[in-house]
């Protein structure tokens, strides 16, 4: 192709940008609602099994049976945590392309890449309490603090790529 300038440029082939086709970009939208919805439902349910766990230390002396809870809480409070680095890990590679299409998502990729190094951190520290959450002594009141700060920003960080990036991709926002 031969530009304004009489320069000779090669035209952007369709895998050249994975986001080429508006299918695929409306339906890469549509999934990335879907997940937002499973990670929401996941830490939902983490916060849920953190509260029954202070309710029930609140009533109850730790029995045997705590420890046992205690491993499988917290093994679903770092399983969340893996899903949430590993879709923001999947959406930083897909941000480029994206980007490369819709050139005026540019201010709002660059805070969603900001907001994902953020809650890299977050994920670190609820990741640390998680791992005790088994150990005896183990301040669960702190646990549960982490986590709701986690979910606050995730909640945030999510209502802000849907609202910035589906109407882009051809997604309703709900």
């Amino acid at each position: 192709m031969l530009t304004p300038e009489g320069t000779h440029t090669m035209p952007e082939q369709p895998h050249d940008n994975p986001f080429a086709d508006p299918d695929r970009v409306r339906a890469v939208g549509e999934h990335l609602l879907r997940v937002h919805g499973d990670l929401r439902r996941e830490l939902a349910t983490a916060l849920s099994g953190v509260d029954d766990v202070i309710a029930r230390l609140a009533t109850e002396p730790a029995g045997p049976g705590e420890a046992a809870q205690g491993r499988s809480l917290a093994q679903h409070c770092l399983t969340v945590c893996d899903a949430l680095e590993q879709h923001h890990s999947g959406e930083d590679g897909a941000l480029g392309p994206l980007e490369r299409l819709f050139p005026q998502l540019g201010p709002a990729v660059e805070r969603i890449r900001a907001e994902h190094r953020t809650v890299a951190a977050d994920l670190a520290r609820v990741r640390e309490l998680a791992a005790s959450l088994d150990d005896d002594g183990v301040d669960a009141e702190r646990v549960r603090d982490e986590l709701a700060t986690l979910t606050a920003g995730i909640e945030r960080h999510f209502a802000y790529e849907e609202r910035e990036l589906l109407p882009a991709m051809g997604v309703t926002v709900p």
